[in-house]
């Protein structure tokens, strides 16, 4: 497994995905810890997770604080923020964490054939604790997105 070109390739998905579809400017943070996003109360935040198979399985994490989550999900389906319901902002970021994982995966292995599982939101009390711990099978990637902090944890089972 060559993780730098796992990272990089989920780096450039994110970036891709996130400032072309819904036109947030996006810069990768160097916070080892998590940032601001570790020191949220966990009832800010929100997440979705996608699990995948093929010539390597796992799993991809995305945590969003739900203030962005909101504002992401206004834009692309261009209602007014306060208009915008929960079930709504969790099918928005379960969409956001299914085309980066895909596109993650075309880039890494564009013959591979990967099989994706149905985006599920994550379960944040349960993730957090993980979330930004070291793994040998796992790594997380920070960016800051105007005023937020978002993260994706990828974790590799083979």
């Amino acid at each position: 497994m060559d993780w730098e070109a796992l990272k990089e390739a989920t780096k450039i998905s994110i970036s891709e995905i996130l400032e072309t579809m819904f036109f947030l400017p996006l810069e990768a943070s160097e916070s080892k810890a998590g940032g601001d996003l570790s020191q949220m109360p966990k009832d800010q935040l929100m997440g979705a997770s996608l699990d995948f198979t093929g010539p390597m399985a796992g799993k991809v994490v995305f945590l969003i604080p739900i203030k962005l989550a909101r504002s992401l999900t206004s834009d692309f389906l261009g209602q007014e923020n306060v208009d915008v319901d929960s079930d709504e902002m969790e099918g928005t970021i379960k969409e956001v964490v299914n085309m980066i994982t895909g596109k993650t995966l075309s880039l890494i292995d564009e013959k591979g054939i990967f099989k994706l599982g149905i985006p599920e939101a994550a379960d944040i009390e349960g993730q957090m604790d993980r979330f930004f711990s070291k793994e040998d099978n796992a790594f997380t990637l920070l960016f800051n997105a105007i005023e937020h902090h978002l993260a994706f944890r990828v974790i590799i089972r083979s």
